[in-house]
């Protein structure tokens, strides 16, 4: 009975220990987090290198691939039920039925990716500035419209003639086409600086040329990713410091309200009621604070 007990509580301990998660999904890899713990972060870490279709590769940053959707309308009767799957590092493995690697559009639809942790910008050269991974034997061009993110790009967008057709804040620069395409923003607004030129989001609409057959119809999206790009903190401001603090809020460390807008699991505005290891809400100095699971190891 007794190498029972122990038994039980190593079990149980081993089930209450935080475990790192892995780092082989397109979304951990350009989360920039660490998510298995061993010192490599997104592309620097070879479980997202080997990851099909070669985003870390092409793109060596995950962070600086697509983080959000935004708006999507199929332009089908049918619509992609995982369209998060257009987010993180490409990783489309060459299956289409039962595969979640990539998005479609359906003939004549659309999506809108944002990018919360850094701005899509122009590198000042002739390099390519903005990657779409397209996949599919059959490419479907789609047209390619960024969101600025200040008055100059906006400025610059309208000089070079590209205009807001649907007043969403989207310019359309053009249109891609191929498995994987390349934007350069200083050949299509040329004689502006590295990094100058700030965007937040792009949209892919599928140039209408087909039909809706098929089961993924329209144009196929594996991935976006910013060849060019600078870091911007939670607030969008590029190299800023203002961070999400315990609380969900973004603010600067220095803020006085830092940490201070939580509530407990009880409710009270920043009290120290937490849910322990049995799944009750009580305070630490509770005395039955994980009694309940010392009671399972003695049973």
């Amino acid at each position: 009975m007794k190498n029972k007990k122990i038994f039980l509580f190593i079990l149980i301990s081993i089930f209450s220990i935080s475990i790192f998660s892995q780092e082989n999904t397109s979304i951990t890899c350009g989360d920039g987090i660490d998510n298995d713990g061993d010192g490599l972060i997104d592309c620097e870490d070879n479980d997202c290198q080997i990851l099909p279709n070669d985003g870390c590769l092409i793109c060596s940053d995950g962070i600086s691939f697509a983080d959000t959707v935004l708006e999507y309308s199929s332009g089908c009767p049918l619509s992609d039920p995982e369209v998060e799957s257009i987010l993180g590092v490409s990783d489309y493995d060459g299956v289409n039925i039962g595969s979640p690697s990539f998005a479609f559009l359906g003939e004549g639809g659309f999506i809108k990716l944002g990018f919360t942790n850094n701005n899509i910008t122009n590198s000042g050269n002739a390099d390519a500035d903005l990657r779409i991974f397209e996949i599919g034997s059959a490419v479907e061009p789609a047209k390619v419209a960024l969101r600025p993110v200040n008055p100059f790009t906006i400025s610059q967008l309208t000089l070079n003639g590209f205009s807001d057709i649907d007043a969403d804040g989207f310019f359309e620069i053009g249109s891609i086409g191929g498995s994987t395409s390349s934007i350069d923003l200083d050949l299509i607004m040329p004689g502006n600086g590295v990094h100058e030129l700030n965007f937040d989001a792009i949209q892919l609409t599928d140039i209408l040329d087909g039909n809706c057959n098929g089961i993924t119809p329209g144009a196929d999206i594996d991935a976006v990713c910013a060849l060019s790009f600078v870091e911007v903190d939670c607030e969008g401001t590029i190299n800023g410091s203002a961070i999400l603090d315990q609380c969900g809020e973004c603010l600067q460390p220095t803020d006085p309200n830092f940490n201070q807008s939580c509530t407990d699991c009880e409710g009270t505005l920043n009290g120290l009621a937490m849910i322990d290891q049995c799944g009750e809400c009580l305070q630490p100095s509770d005395p039955n604070f994980t009694k309940g699971l010392l009671m399972v190891v003695l049973l």
